[in-house]
């Protein structure tokens, strides 16, 4: 059986070309690795990702968008925008006008029911789903990851038309007849796949989806390196095991993508998501608020005045978001010792200070949503290193999730979760060079509709990065900034890096966080 794509009216950019008016059309694959932390691609772990950097662009200070959270990153990757735009703030949130407690995303009836409940949608920017449609194109994602991955991706991808598969949960792909024909040609059992997932999601590609469907925009997105690092740790065996895995898998898409006659035509670029750093210590934001006398749960169905979202960074909703009482929460968990930073609403729309005195805005971190938390506590992370010699740990509440002290974790601030990689390649970009220039995850779209000469919506908050393009030259150069909010004995600090209209996340860190940063390091000297 071959696969059949859905009826699409003719491209404009190859009537063009007929023409004889532009070049030829173009292809884009773009390969993610969940989790791929850049300053860990080494010729010894990742020898194809490593040969690749020689004939393309490497973004040496490309960053993703907080919560540094997968779906959440995700969503920003295909719609080219912020959380503060699309409302995907992170795996969960809680989203006021909907139901009493947290909106999921790991499941893809979490996506289906926040639809239809929440204003607006569960996604409130177009994706690349619906903009390439819009333009007469084809997008084909291949996953390795749960099902809320191919959902922040592909979201309403069957509706426009477009392709979706994923080798560990073959049942949520589509078209239908074209699922079941990928699992039959390949061997995929009904609940998918437990192992080998990472040559399967590229073997599925390459041997049936780009010959039946010969998508314009690809998207193939591997997760086990990220999902090694949470269980056994950054710098592990079986964590770097994951990681040659999918380097092996970029390995073979690479070789098939060079043998082809087209090859000329078809850009490759290899990202991931967020980094990530080490668990040093577990916290409960919530017990330590029930514990100072506040009513605060993980939801609101049972009368609590506050609902705390766990993660890297706690968000806390109040049920009456009275200032005053933001203002008590906010003091007692700012004399914490793993406070690490706070944030709130902006006190107005120009302020870079929150309403909550002693945090910085909301918007600064561009989770300025109507279902964004009152308060965002970023808890505190360090420059130590694991029992691997793997740099960066942090405080986590990890709530319901069985992740380990040692184990890997992202969705905070810490400079080493927010950095990502990101390589481009093909006949557009520059040979052999390397970018200290800011880029980030909300570029991506914009680059890729850039390419295929497609129309960016005005929803965009990222841009298409010309200046990695061979001939391209950056016409100004990015301006850091520093914010800081005070209060008593806790000061919160970020850096945000400006370029071309666009703001790029550096890292947030509390005063006290770095005195006892530089006490630990004046006591080992």
């Amino acid at each position: 059986m071959k696969l059949r794509a859905a009826k699409k009216p003719m491209r404009r950019n190859t009537q063009a070309w007929k023409a004889g008016k532009m070049t030829r059309p173009e292809r884009v694959i773009l390969f993610g690795i969940d989790g791929l932390r850049p300053d860990m691609v080494t010729e010894a772990s990742m020898p194809n990702l490593t040969a690749l950097r020689s004939c393309g662009v490497w973004c040496g200070n490309h960053r993703t968008v907080f919560p540094s959270e997968t779906r959440g990153a995700l969503t920003a990757l295909a719609t080219g925008t912020q959380p503060a735009v699309n409302g995907v703030l992170g795996n969960q949130f809680h989203a006021r006008g909907g139901h009493m407690g947290q909106t999921f995303t790991h499941a893809v009836q979490h996506w289906r029911t926040a639809d239809a409940m929440l204003p607006g949608g569960m996604v409130n920017a177009p994706g690349l789903a619906e903009i390439l449609a819009r333009e007469g194109r084809s997008l084909a994602v291949v996953t390795s990851s749960g099902q809320g991955s191919l959902a922040a991706l592909n979201w309403k991808g069957a509706i426009h038309g477009q392709t979706g598969f994923n080798v560990r949960h073959p049942q949520f792909s589509f078209p239908a007849g074209a699922a079941a024909a990928i699992r039959e040609r390949h061997g995929i059992p009904l609940d998918g796949c437990a192992e080998g997932s990472e040559g399967k999601a590229v073997e599925t590609f390459i041997d049936t989806i780009w010959p039946d469907v010969r998508p314009d925009v690809s998207i193939i997105w591997l997760t086990e390196a990220d999902s090694a690092a949470h269980v056994h740790g950054l710098g592990a065996e079986e964590h770097l095991a994951a990681m040659r895995r999918c380097d092996q898998a970029l390995g073979r898409l690479v070789a098939w993508r060079d043998a082809l006659p087209e090859r000329e035509e078809i850009s490759l670029m290899v990202t991931s998501d967020h980094g990530h750093v080490t668990i040093s210590d577990h916290i409960s934001v919530g017990s330590v608020l029930v514990a100072a006398g506040f009513n605060a749960d993980d939801t609101f169905e049972g009368g609590a005045d506050i609902l705390v979202g766990a993660g890297r960074a706690a968000g806390l909703w109040f049920r009456k978001p009275e200032l005053s009482l933001m203002q008590d929460v906010f003091d007692c968990l700012g004399e914490q010792p793993w406070f690490g930073g706070g944030f709130s609403t902006p006190a107005d729309p120009t302020s870079h200070l929150g309403q909550v005195e002693g945090t910085l805005s909301l918007n600064l971190i561009g989770v300025g949503h109507r279902r964004a938390p009152d308060l965002y506590i970023n808890l505190a992370g360090n420059n130590g290193s694991n029992r691997n010699g793997i740099a960066g740990g942090a405080w986590c509440d990890v709530s319901n999730y069985n992740i380990a002290v040692g184990g890997g974790t992202h969705g905070g601030l810490h400079r080493l979760e927010l950095a990502s990689v990101l390589l481009a390649e093909g006949p557009r970009f520059a040979t052999g060079a390397i970018s200290h220039l800011p880029t980030g995850i909300c570029d991506l779209a914009p680059t890729i509709l850039h390419l295929l000469g497609c129309e960016l919506p005005r929803s965009a908050s990222g841009r298409p990065l010309t200046e990695i393009m061979r001939g391209g030259a950056p016409s100004e150069e990015p301006c850091l900034h520093e914010y800081m909010a005070s209060r008593g004995g806790s000061a919160t600090y970020l850096t945000v890096s400006r370029f071309l209209a666009v703001n790029y996340l550096g890292e947030a860190w509390s005063a006290v966080e770095r005195s006892r940063e530089a006490a630990r390091t004046d006591e080992a000297a």
